[in-house]
């Protein structure tokens, strides 16, 4: 078994981590192909630090144990590493165990849908090849707390959502995932979302105090120009409140366009 603190440590001072140098010298080969590329999605305009979160999967057997051996090396931004499911990491981040930036979570929360190891392969054979840009991905992030104009307030409302968000949770479970932090809207004194509204003004009181970061592929982001779904029912979506994340919402939709094969499938089912 080769030191892997050793190699860490020429590959960042011997070889100023320039990794084709390294890979040479050492007549290393590393198999790029084994790796698939799940979603790249970056913070929130107008969060700082910014982090540009990009998730790879490898498929190991549980009998391939020097995959499953996780070498970090010493002195690195890592502190621990550990197998664990999406759920099990989302129950984690609800219990305040597992630290998640904003991408993080959304991109787990996507993991989380899939339910076998041949869906996720098959999901990601279309989007390995299909990953999208940095700046692509970046939510425009709204702050209704610091909104002081109640008329403000309602045209933010229309402009971000549709009479299809006032409805509750039990009518939207069968078009859209929903992860809730239950623990966290306890703790802040936060409204619950999952009884839905009966008007504006209803569901301004409900969302007041948040933060909301539409990201790509929901129908109201206002970085694409185009929307990238048709369905105004379409989100992917955050809602935040001092930091953390207390709710989430992914149309299923935009998992089962990336199940068979992306926007090409949509047009042919439209006509």
């Amino acid at each position: 078994m080769p030191d892997f603190s050793k190699l860490k440590e020429d590959y960042e001072k011997a070889f100023d981590s320039k990794f084709y140098s390294f890979c040479e010298a050492y007549k290393m080969t590393p198999k790029v192909r084994t790796l698939y590329g799940f979603m790249r999605l970056a913070s929130p305009f107008g969060i700082f630090p910014t982090a540009d979160s990009q998730f790879y999967v490898k498929f190991i057997s549980e009998s391939d144990e020097r995959s499953r051996n996780v070498h970090l090396g010493s002195e690195v931004e890592h502190e621990e590493f550990k197998w664990i499911t999406p759920r099990e990491a989302l129950e984690e981040y609800k219990l305040g165990k597992l630290p998640l930036i904003q991408p993080q979570l959304l991109l787990i929360l996507s993991m989380s849908f899939y339910n076998s190891a041949a869906e996720l392969k098959q999901s990601l054979e279309y989007k390995d090849a299909n990953l999208l840009t940095y700046t692509a991905n970046k939510a425009q992030m709204i702050n209704f707390e610091e909104i002081e104009e109640k008329e403000d307030r309602r045209k933010l409302i229309k402009y971000f959502f549709d009479k299809s968000d006032f409805r509750p949770d039990s009518e939207k479970e069968n078009e859209m995932y929903i992860f809730k932090n239950t623990q966290a809207m306890e703790e802040f004194g936060l409204s619950d979302l999952s009884n839905g509204a009966g008007s504006v003004e209803e569901f301004h009181e409900l969302i007041r105090n948040y933060t909301i970061a539409p990201f790509s592929q929901d129908f109201y982001n206002p970085g694409e120009s185009v929307p990238f779904s048709l369905d105004r029912r379409s989100r992917q979506r955050l809602f935040s409140y001092k930091g953390k994340i207390i709710r989430a919402e992914i149309s299923k939709s935009i998992h089962e366009e990336n199940l068979v094969g992306g926007m090409g499938s949509l047009y042919q089912r439209m006509q």
